[in-house]
């Protein structure tokens, strides 16, 4: 079992109290049989992280002519190994091997860290952002995270790829992946609790998407 893992590049100068925070993407895990294949993999373990990476691309980028406004943020890259958009809170056995569904908790875990010994509590602006699975976590926690800092922190989101219809295709069905992966996962304890009041009942499920 691995611990939770982010990576943290400091702001300087006019960024320092500024962030950037990046939800990591790659998809979910929608049987039991996938998401132990998934722990075995660097997307779903934290066991084979570096202590350190290379983070000069795209919205990470430190350069002022590439990345204008948030060259010299605070920059944070949360690891997503629980395929559920870091909303579970819950564990399961396939064939004996434990598999842990806690994105909440890590998501949790991380906030309170850097909340607590990187700065962000002297947070002015954040930004709330992710790619496929993890722009849909910044559809699902960007609220969280304006709650948690407060009204004098301007918190914005940025979903990158992150809109999933309740579809159902040749080859794909969203619709019961994600009602698995909610149900499975226990994810009505990690999504809004306004959405879940919402649709009380036998369709809580729709707030995860």
């Amino acid at each position: 079992m691995a611990a939770p893992l982010y990576y943290h590049i400091a702001g300087s100068d006019s960024g320092l109290n500024k962030w950037y925070i990046h939800f990591e993407g790659g998809g979910w895990c929608t049987s039991m049989e996938d998401c132990y294949n998934r722990s075995l993999t660097f997307l779903g373990s934290t066991l084979n992280n570096p202590p350190y990476r290379d983070f000069t691309y795209s919205y990470f980028y430190n350069c002022s002519s590439k990345n204008p406004m948030m060259y010299n943020w605070n920059k944070v890259f949360l690891r997503y190994c629980d395929g559920g958009s870091f909303s579970g809170n819950s564990s399961a056995f396939f064939e004996n091997h434990l598999l842990n569904f806690r994105g909440k908790k890590v998501r949790e875990a991380i906030f309170e860290d850097l909340l607590q010994n990187r700065g962000l509590n002297s947070s002015t602006d954040v930004v709330v952002s992710g790619c496929s699975a993890g722009g849909l976590s910044t559809y699902l926690h960007a609220d969280y995270v304006s709650e948690l800092l407060g009204e004098n922190t301007k918190v914005v989101a940025l979903p990158d790829s992150g809109f999933f219809l309740d579809y159902v295709g040749i080859n794909v069905n969203y619709h019961i992946d994600m009602k698995w992966v909610f149900e499975n996962m226990n994810s009505r304890e990690g999504v809004n609790k306004r959405c879940i009041d919402f649709y009380k009942g036998n369709e809580e499920w729709r707030c995860f998407f």
